[in-house]
């Protein structure tokens, strides 16, 4: 989508924002607004950009992403050191237990509908 995205951090780590850039305008994303309160982040290192331009963050209560709206919890108590993804979707990630392989669809919001 030709966005620039960049992980900022507050002094402790626990004020972060991703910021986007769309080639004209600036926007903060601060996990704050919408995650209720402060979320501590593992590593500066457990932040990538998923294919489809999503953002994914790795923080003390577990891997959150953000959908261009709200931040979004996905794999709770799940902490990774360093975060990197393939271009089929697939998310690389070095927590304390190694490296692991987490296939696209593990990743992908359920469908309300489905319910």
């Amino acid at each position: 989508n030709g966005d620039l995205l960049a992980l900022t951090l507050g002094h402790d780590q626990t004020d972060w924002a991703v910021v986007r850039y769309d080639g004209t305008s600036w926007t903060v994303h601060r996990a704050s607004d919408n995650l209720g309160q402060a979320w501590s982040l593992v590593a500066s290192n457990g932040f990538a950009v998923a294919p489809d331009g999503r953002p994914w963050v790795s923080t003390d209560r577990g891997l959150v992403h953000f959908d261009g709206r709200r931040w979004n919890l996905r794999l709770a108590e799940s902490f990774f050191h360093a975060l990197s993804f393939a271009p089929d979707g697939t998310l690389w990630a070095v927590g304390p237990s190694g490296v692991q392989r987490l296939p696209a669809d593990l990743l992908v919001e359920p469908d309300p509908a489905a319910r």
